[in-house]
C-alpha cells in the first residue's frame, strides 16, 4: 500500500529508560506491525488444550482439560514468548540494538528470551517497550492497559 504514491514508512518514537547509574539507553521503538500475532503464531503454534476421557454410565465422556498442569506451563511459556518477540520486532530497525538470536524456532525463541534476561532489561523495561510500541500503533489507552494487565 502506497500513500500518496510512497511507501508508507513504520511508524517510530524514541523511548528513553533511565538507569540507576545514571546512564539511560535510547531506543527506537518501531509500531507493532499487522500481522506480527500471525508470524508468532507461525513460529510457535498454540498449545492445544489436551482432552480427558471418561467412562459413564451411558458411556465415553470427553471434555477439554483447561486445568491440565503441563498446558497450563505450555500456554504461560507460549504467551511469554510472544511478548519477547513482539519487543524483537518492535527493537529490530533499532540500528544501536543488536541480538545474537533470531527468532527462527521455539528454542530460539528461547535462547532471545535468555538474552532480553541477561541484558539487564528488567520486567518493567520490557512493559515499557512494549507500551511505547503500541503508542506508536495508535492503540488506545484502554488496549494498552488490558495489554499490560495480561504481561
Amino acid at each position: 500500500m502506497k500513500y500518496k504514491n510512497a511507501p508508507i514508512t513504520q511508524s517510530t518514537r524514541e523511548l528513553t529508560i533511565e538507569r540507576e547509574d545514571g546512564a539511560a539507553l535510547v531506543l527506537k521503538v518501531s509500531s507493532v506491525s499487522i500481522g506480527v500475532r500471525r508470524d508468532y503464531l507461525t513460529i510457535y503454534p498454540r498449545p492445544t488444550v489436551p482432552l480427558s476421557v471418561t467412562e459413564t454410565k451411558t458411556g465415553r465422556k470427553t471434555e477439554e482439560n483447561w486445568h491440565d498442569p503441563k498446558f497450563r506451563k505450555d500456554i504461560d511459556e507460549h504467551e511469554y514468548l510472544q511478548n519477547i518477540y513482539i519487543v524483537y520486532r518492535v527493537l529490530m530497525h533499532d540500528p544501536n540494538v543488536s541480538f545474537e538470536n533470531s527468532p527462527t524456532s521455539v528454542e530460539a525463541l528461547r535462547l532471545l528470551a535468555a538474552e532480553f534476561s541477561a541484558s539487564g532489561l528488567s520486567e518493567g523495561d520490557l512493559v515499557v517497550i512494549l507500551k511505547e510500541a503500541l503508542k506508536a500503533s495508535n492503540v488506545a489507552q484502554e488496549e494498552i492497559e488490558t495489554a499490560k494487565a495480561v504481561f
